[in-house]
């Protein structure tokens, strides 16, 4: 659907009309699937250290998305080298494909250094493909009500 819509925006205006149009189309399918509007370009992170361990939990929440992932890849890069590291995704409503894909590499890269690199927290995501790096929603939890406004 996005590459149609910047396929038609770009044949019936110009280059640079069709990619805002397609990023625009993204960027709503994304909040029509839960990504509040104050993570499109901040990821929620929150950082837990175990004192005394080379050992870091990062929770990351609300959404995990191409429009933030340079910030939380910054926030990455500014935690020391070959520690062990784990990425909670638990309270993400939504992991985009480019996120899973950068992730995927980001941990081969980690783990050539000499640390360790979990991802969790996605067993309660629903993959939007057979793809192993597809994109995940969160599936409804028992007792979450969505109340129409």
């Amino acid at each position: 659907m996005i590459f149609l819509i910047t396929i038609i925006s770009t044949l019936s205006s110009d280059l640079l009309i069709g990619i805002g149009a397609g990023i625009a189309a993204e960027l709503l399918i994304l909040m029509m699937k839960g990504l509040p509007v104050k993570s499109i370009f901040r990821p929620g992170i929150k950082l837990q250290q175990h004192e005394g361990k080379d050992y870091f939990h990062i929770a990351l929440s609300d959404g995990a998305v191409f429009s933030n992932y340079i910030k939380l890849r910054k926030y990455l890069d500014s935690l020391p080298r070959q520690q062990h590291l784990v990425l909670d995704f638990s309270e993400t409503v939504v992991v985009d494909h480019t996120v899973m894909k950068h992730l995927h590499q980001y941990r081969e890269e980690y783990i050539g250094q000499g640390g360790q690199l979990e991802i969790t927290g996605l067993h309660a995501h629903r993959p939007i493909s057979k793809h192993p790096q597809a994109a995940r929603v969160r599936m409804q939890r028992r007792g979450d009500v969505k109340v129409a406004a």
